[in-house]
């Protein structure tokens, strides 16, 4: 019997969800269901990536 390898480094991604708090499309199974939400790991983490982003534009 053959093995069949995946290469989840490169390529087009094979899942694709929306984070439940930011929007921010999480890819490749990263997501993370917490309460009922599917969330990105910062907004899962609580860590003020998005509002340092904002104030720097």
């Amino acid at each position: 019997m053959a093995a069949t390898f995946i290469n989840l480094e490169s390529g087009k991604p094979l899942s694709r969800v929306p984070c439940a708090l930011c929007g921010e499309s999480i890819m490749d199974g990263r997501e993370i269901e917490h309460q009922d939400e599917t969330l990105c790991k910062p907004c899962f983490e609580k860590k003020n990536y998005y509002s340092v982003i904002r104030k720097l534009l």
